[in-house]
């Protein structure tokens, strides 16, 4: 049999911890490290009393009270400098953390029928406008009213009619509002978005409402109506408590807008897609569709209420985007007649 070759000194090779073996490394406990760190102990000195001469947490608890007997407080810890600072901004980050304001926000999403309020609109700017004022630029003194003045004017209604949901947050109270402002999303030239404000809503008409909007989006100053002229309404430091945010001219179908801190709720806009729409003899359970000829195709809009939970409770919220779809549904409210 052929004799095993052995290299030189391998059976007296002793294999001691790989901590212990790496010169300049500290062997603790990472519970240890942790505890030195909060105390400002000093690893270094140290003799651990653990397996293989590893610093646990008592030895760190014995240093600091031979330390604290002989009159001398634990100072920081000069082992990993870098270490010890990383380990406190975290801790600083985690206890800091439950302090910080939190803005829980809650989607809720319903579709709307717009078809008569669309052929109310039509029918209302129709009768507003004359062969000779087809321009655009004859149309300022002519009371024609926009879809998005009838979202403002929609929303407006429904805070009135769901105060619980015309609430701003003032510290750690709610406080009710008495008018119904609503704030516009425009973007700003910087690319930002920013929220003027359409003061007491629900007391204007949709055409005072467009006016507003035409000059907010075309970066003019917000006028109240055509009594008051060119002057700038003044918000007079009320805040507007629901915002809402269109998108309906570009090709989005459907989307959710984050909330801003001051807004209780925000109402995102899509763009309207056609529908088909069964009979409203047809029920589901019957196992049978009707026929094609019976179905009708409508305008729809996937609308969706973003609300803050800190403020307001799904239920209220729910109660204020179906207010707001039934004033969109009937257009009878929004639109007086003339």
């Amino acid at each position: 049999m052929p004799e095993l070759k052995t290299s030189p000194g391998r059976s007296e090779r002793k294999y001691p911890n790989a901590r212990a073996d790496r010169k300049g490394v500290v062997c603790a406990s990472p519970a240890a490290r942790h505890h030195a760190a909060r105390l400002g102990v000093d690893l270094t000195p140290l003799k651990g009393s653990g397996p293989n001469g590893r610093i646990i947490l008592r030895d760190i608890d014995d240093h600091a009270d031979l330390l604290r007997s002989a009159g001398v407080s634990p100072g920081p810890s000069s082992a990993n400098p870098s270490q010890s600072a990383g380990r406190r901004g975290i801790s600083q980050v985690i206890q800091a953390w439950p302090t910080r304001p939190v803005l829980a926000q809650a989607n809720l999403t319903a579709k709307c029928r717009l078809d008569e309020l669309l052929e109310a609109r039509r029918q209302h700017n129709l009768g507003q406008l004359s062969p000779q004022q087809s321009s655009s630029a004859a149309r300022s003194g002519v009371k024609t009213i926009s879809l998005s003045s009838l979202f403002v004017k929609a929303l407006a209604k429904a805070l009135a009619e769901v105060p619980a949901a015309n609430v701003v947050l003032s510290g750690d109270r709610l406080i009710q509002q008495n008018h119904c402002d609503i704030a516009f999303a425009r973007s700003s030239m910087n690319g930002r978005v920013d929220f003027p404000t359409i003061t007491d809503a629900d007391q204007k008409t949709p055409w005072d409402i467009s006016k507003e909007l035409d000059a907010i989006q075309t970066g003019g100053r917000t006028v109240r109506g055509e009594e008051d002229g060119p002057e700038a309404s003044v918000n007079q430091g009320r805040q507007p408590t629901a915002a809402i945010a269109n998108l309906g001219r570009g090709a989005v179908s459907g989307y959710q807008t984050p909330l801003s801190p001051s807004h209780a709720t925000v109402i995102a806009i899509p763009a309207a897609t056609p529908r088909l729409v069964p009979p409203a003899s047809f029920t589901a359970g019957s196992g049978k569709l009707p026929p094609a000829e019976s179905w009708t195709c409508v305008m729809s809009l996937e609308i969706t209420l973003g609300c803050d939970t800190r403020m307001l409770s799904g239920v209220i919220a729910a109660d204020l985007l179906e207010t707001f779809i039934a004033h969109l549904e009937n257009p009878k409210t929004l639109i007086p007649s003339t």
